[in-house]
């Protein structure tokens, strides 16, 4: 498949087919382009902008993220990363629940990402808290071993779990929605790192309802680098503060606005054109690729009322359960865990076989 007939233009070198949108992201250049145009428009009179203007574009894009994300925008907030979000929430917990004393267990997995860790261990030297890594089983043959190896490590003093929704060493994606139903039977919190999850898997925070959900935006949905969101369950609103506190701590709240909105919109004097971005990103690049995602394959066929929901890919639908595969496989592979629906249409059709082959030439 030609990207470059898609109007979708990353500015590599000649030859080279960039796939691992998984460290660092990468933004096409049209979004750059916007972001630049933006830039220059904001230097226009940037106290008008980023006094009046703002809050309600900050408004715009939240409503956007909800709706990528299956969440209330009540609920959402704006972090510059995931490591950013991770640190607030751990930082945070004893403001947040009472139900974490001195020796309370935190689980969570032995390959995880490096950072998360870390800020994990350091919250839990300040709080002396004890932290299990999780090991699981290899190979791995069906996901309720995830949940047998969290049940084997569990005691009568686990008190949290922080799980990867895709583990970035190994690209697993776990099962989270039993995992968190254990959690609640047996009353511990759940926070997710979700860094890898945009833009690869369907998210429906509403109906997945862990305590807290972090993600990026500038990986596989390809904002800029500097764009990531908060998700908190409802009575975590009032009580969560940013690590940083600005102005918003006391500026007057807008209708529809909220303390929550205001302290984590500003927590100082920063770029926010890497948020900004999404609307843009969504609309134009979805209206570019659904004719061609839906041209690619048949699709599937109409449901009892008429409605079609995806493509009738059965691959694609294989694929976008976890795998399990070598480490040097595993950046290639989070290409295939997608679904061919809305958004993430382009990340299948950008997947050609043909495109793999490529890719495992240089491996």
């Amino acid at each position: 498949m030609d990207l470059q007939a898609l109007g979708l233009h990353w500015d590599s070198p000649p030859g080279r087919t960039f796939l691992n949108h998984g460290s660092f992201g990468l933004a096409p250049r049209e979004l750059l382009q916007w972001r630049f145009d933006l830039l220059r428009a904001i230097e226009g009179d940037p106290v008008h902008f980023l006094t009046q203007e703002l809050p309600l574009r900050l408004a715009e894009t939240r409503e956007a993220l909800a709706e990528l994300v299956g969440a209330c925008p009540e609920q959402l907030a704006f972090v510059p990363s995931t490591t950013y979000g991770l640190n607030e929430l751990l930082q945070r917990l004893p403001l947040l629940e009472s139900g974490l004393p001195e020796g309370s267990e935190i689980l969570l997995l032995g390959h995880g990402y490096n950072a998360t860790l870390n800020l994990v261990r350091f919250a839990a030297e300040q709080r002396g808290w004890i932290v299990k890594l999780v090991e699981l089983p290899w190979p791995l043959e069906d996901a309720s071993q995830v949940v047998d190896a969290f049940a084997h490590a569990w005691t009568q003093r686990t008190r949290l779990l922080v799980l990867d929704h895709i583990t970035s060493p190994s690209a697993l994606v776990l099962p989270l929605e039993p995992l968190i139903a254990m959690a609640r039977l047996r009353q511990a919190l759940v926070i997710v790192d979700g860094a890898h999850a945009p833009g690869l898997l369907p998210l429906w925070l509403d109906r997945l309802q862990p305590d807290a959900y972090v993600g990026n935006l500038h990986k596989w949905l390809c904002c800029p680098r500097g764009s990531a969101f908060l998700w908190v369950r409802r009575c975590w609103i009032e009580r969560l503060r940013p690590l940083v506190i600005s102005h918003g701590a006391n500026a007057p709240e807008l209708p529809g606005s909220s303390r929550f909105h205001l302290e984590h919109d500003w927590i100082g004097t920063a770029d926010p054109t890497p948020w900004l971005a999404l609307p843009g990103r969504c609309g134009c690049w979805s209206a570019k690729l659904q004719p061609i995602a839906c041209s690619a394959w048949p699709p599937t066929p109409p449901g009892p009322n008429g409605a079609r929901h995806g493509c009738n890919r059965p691959s694609l639908r294989r694929a976008s359960r976890w795998l399990v595969l070598p480490h040097r496989f595993s950046r290639i592979w989070r290409w295939r865990r997608c679904h061919c629906r809305h958004l993430h249409s382009w990340m299948a059709c950008a997947c050609s076989s043909s495109l793999i082959n490529r890719a495992f030439k240089f491996l």
